[in-house]
């Protein structure tokens, strides 16, 4: 938390148990440090799946490879006030009936109004499957922005790239 560090988490498996994870529960979060890589990681039956938190600048840089989540309720990714993060050969929602129908695949949200540079920038996305499968409610939202300043984006908050995704059931 805060720490100017790298660190990297690879090979997990992160699952809920209970209806307590669908209505507070976090699957993985990376709370304000620098340049985090996860790797082969899958979040399952949580009311939000991973969640990225900077504190104004404390919280740069991050990648994502073949990362999964499935049994989500609220948002499969929260990108709050995150900056430069970057996902790749990812699949968000599983094949079948577990899935839930949730709010969002993707949010981003700011809480630093005052500093647009701060907030959930530059995000790019490539090659990966947005899709809560067989029997699933369809998913409200694909991409969502929150709380983010007036006249977004600025200068400093503009680029989120998509390539080569493919998206189902919102």
């Amino acid at each position: 938390n805060g720490a100017i560090s790298t660190g990297s988490v690879s090979n997990l498996i992160v699952q809920g148990s209970g209806s307590a994870t669908l209505t507070q529960g976090i699957g993985l979060r990376v709370n304000g440090i620098f340049n985090v890589s996860l790797d082969q990681v899958m979040v399952f039956n949580f009311f939000q799946g991973y969640y990225w938190k900077a504190y104004n600048t404390n919280g740069l840089g991050g990648k994502m490879w073949q990362t999964y989540t499935g049994r989500i309720k609220d948002a499969h990714l929260v990108v709050d006030s995150w900056a430069e993060l970057e996902i790749a050969q990812s699949r968000f929602g599983v094949n079948g009936t577990s899935d839930l129908g949730a709010a969002t695949y993707l949010r981003f949200q700011s809480a630093a109004l005052a500093n647009p540079a701060a907030a959930a920038n530059t995000f790019d996305c490539m090659n990966c499957q947005f899709n809560e499968g067989n029997g699933a409610a369809h998913v409200n939202h694909w991409v969502e922005f929150v709380n983010f300043a007036s006249g977004f984006p600025t200068d400093d908050a503009e680029i989120f790239r998509f390539t080569n995704n493919h998206i189902e059931n919102v």
